[in-house]
């Protein structure tokens, strides 16, 4: 199985994620032809065309409360991680094989990232912390406060307060320290 992966197909899995996290209840993947790719910034032409379509990947992630958040895409595994918030799910979309569920019960995590090492780095909502999944599967607690408070939840959402980080803006500087 060839698991190479270019920088062009990627973006094109990132993108269909996309659409994935915005999809209604279709109950099958399908192209979208009313789904578009806005392209912001020219720099976009050397990766993908904006005119290609979107295509869905797959529906009903993020339960009544939103859609599915967080793509990462794992080049070694040729796969997609991405959240499922509300369900306290993480799924994994692998081309050719569609949808399959990664993990339960992750504390409704999001913020996915990798560190320099390969491991998986997430922002759980649930305990308000940023983790680490190390190599053999074991959970690490990388932040559990910064400046003092408890990291993520409501008090510290960007519109809703001032002072203190995001578990989100904690695995940011983590991932490029």
């Amino acid at each position: 199985m060839n698991t190479t992966v270019s920088r062009r197909h990627m973006l094109q899995v990132v993108g269909a994620a996309s659409a994935l996290a915005a999809a209604g209840p279709v109950g099958r993947a399908m192209a979208q032809p009313a789904r578009r790719i806005e392209r912001l910034d020219p720099a976009l032409d050397r990766l993908l065309s904006s005119s290609q379509s979107v295509q869905e990947l797959g529906s009903g992630y993020g339960g009544d409360l939103g859609p599915a958040e967080g793509p990462l895409w794992w080049k070694e595994g040729g796969y997609l991680l991405f959240s499922d918030i509300h369900n306290d799910r993480r799924m994994k979309y692998t081309p050719g094989q569609g949808v399959t569920l990664f993990k339960e019960k992750v504390n409704r995590a999001n913020g996915l990232t990798r560190d320099l090492q390969g491991r998986l780095l997430a922002c759980d909502h649930d305990s308000r912390r940023v983790t680490r999944q190390e190599l053999d599967g074991s959970i690490t607690v990388v932040a559990n406060s910064h400046a003092q408070p408890p990291v993520g939840g409501e008090r510290q959402h960007p519109r809703r307060a001032r002072t203190g980080a995001g578990a989100e803006e904690i695995a940011i500087r983590y991932d490029i320290a």
